[in-house]
């Protein structure tokens, strides 16, 4: 009898304890990362840096004798922010829906968009070539960002 009240109080807590955290991040809690809710506060750096791509050296092994050598390195560009490891955690809790819901939203498109440019890794060439900032991404690169965005994420 004393076993199947500890088995039941067991899942019981288990249960509850897998509810909680289940709704914790799904509930698209704002107030958690405030740092992207006022885009025009959050500061973001260029970085430039060379990739090596090695399908590029593998073909250029195998060319033939007359056709010219490829480089194998190319240009890329990465948003860089400057988060606190709190930060950092809070934002890998954010789902898709609450992703989307802030690119949705005037007040937090543009630093949402940065901040998952940053998480990704994704080339960020546009902003280094066009010298993008909010207003003008917002006017003419945003729909293709959240197209993007609600393609690619998990």
């Amino acid at each position: 009898m004393k076993i199947k009240v500890i088995i039941v109080l067991f899942f019981s807590i288990l249960l509850y304890r897998c509810s909680t955290n289940k709704n914790h991040v799904q509930k698209c809690s704002f107030e958690k990362i405030n740092f992207i809710q006022n885009s025009k506060k959050l500061e973001y750096t260029i970085l430039m840096y060379q990739v090596i791509d090695t399908t590029v050296i593998q073909e250029n092994e195998n060319r033939c004798d007359t056709c010219p050598i490829i480089s194998p390195f190319y240009t890329a560009y990465r948003i860089d922010l400057e988060l606190s490891k709190q930060q950092e955690k809070r934002i890998k809790l954010i789902d898709k829906t609450c992703w989307l819901k802030l690119l949705e939203n005037d007040s937090s498109d543009w630093a949402a968009n940065l901040v998952l440019y940053y998480m990704t890794k994704k080339n960020a060439f546009i902003f280094f070539a066009g010298d993008i900032k909010m207003e003008r991404w917002k006017e003419y690169y945003k729909q293709e960002d959240v197209k993007y965005w609600k393609d690619n994420l998990k």
